[in-house]
């Protein structure tokens, strides 16, 4: 269902310990909380929250509108390649491997993208409803 990683680069180790650094550096709450799971549950999620703080950083770092949808643009291209077995960062390489373990469909990643799009062209919502999709 999903190719192997072909990033010959990246040791996957080293890309969940990573995505474990970031977890621990940028939610520390999380980080604790998670420890309660088993280890390959846990890398699991550390790569999941990696990702997730990645998506957001990514809009966060840009200064115009435009600028961050570029950013938007390009984490779906890297999401897209990961899926294809061409991950380009240790994010990602950690990413693919969880998604090929834990059979994730590619769009449960794509709505976090989205969400992050939606923050940034959204201020308000009309109805419950809007509310809701969001």
């Amino acid at each position: 269902m999903y190719p192997p990683t072909t990033n010959p680069t990246i040791d996957l180790n080293s890309a969940y310990e990573a995505c474990r650094i970031i977890t621990k550096r940028e939610a520390k709450n999380f980080y604790y909380a998670f420890l309660t799971l088993p280890a390959a549950k846990r890398r699991a999620i550390y790569a999941a929250y990696a990702f997730c703080r990645h998506c957001d950083d990514s809009v966060d770092e840009g200064t115009s509108t435009h600028a961050k949808l570029t950013a938007l643009s390009e984490l779906q291209t890297s999401l897209n390649n990961a899926y294809s077995g061409g991950a380009s960062s240790s994010v990602y390489v950690a990413l693919a491997d969880v998604a090929r373990n834990y059979e994730i469909p590619q769009e449960y990643f794509q709505e976090v993208i989205l969400g992050v799009e939606i923050d940034l062209v959204k201020d308000r919502f009309q109805n419950f409803e809007e509310l809701r999709e969001y």
